[in-house]
């Protein structure tokens, strides 16, 4: 009886293990190796774009705005319109552990309906930027941007990663 229950836990194991997560858009094959931090490929995933005064979100405000608890990253970047008249808004968090990247994309997805609610109203190029964010996840690394040229700015992790 002790076998069959051990022979049932194992399959249930290994089958929740390999479920596909393809619509999380995780690609691990460039980040084996990869160690850098949320500042450097922010800095580098930024260059050639216009920039608004952004506001850097400390731990309390990570909480609070993507009820995220930084203690599952490794470190982060999140950067807000400083004057709160703009949509523009660039986030790259590090994760400790992959299985925590559903909480951050719901965190992620909870910020923008907050951001919609905001803007839904008050200015349709803004409200526009927020109906077309940049999510993805590569290895380690959840990144969210809302960005008038999000092109150059996914061209710009492409050559990081």
């Amino acid at each position: 009886m002790k076998l069959l229950k051990f022979i049932s836990l194992l399959f249930i194991f290994l089958c929740l293990t390999s479920c596909n997560t393809d619509y999380l858009n995780v690609s691990d094959e460039y980040t084996n190796d990869l160690n850098i931090s949320s500042n450097e490929i922010f800095d580098m995933a930024t260059k050639g774009l216009d920039l608004p005064k952004f506001k850097s979100l400390n731990e309390d405000e990570i909480l609070d705005l993507y009820a995220l608890d930084p203690s599952i990253l490794i470190d982060y970047i999140s950067n807000v319109s400083q004057e709160n008249t703009s949509g523009v808004e660039i986030s790259i968090f590090h994760l400790k552990d992959k299985t925590n990247a559903n909480e951050v994309i719901l965190g992620i997805q909870r910020r923008i309906e907050i951001l919609e609610n905001d803007f839904r109203t008050v200015k349709q190029s803004e409200y526009d930027l927020i109906t077309n964010p940049y999510l993805n996840t590569i290895g380690n690394y959840i990144i969210f941007a809302l960005h008038k040229d999000i092109k150059t700015f996914e061209n710009n992790l492409n050559n990081i990663f």
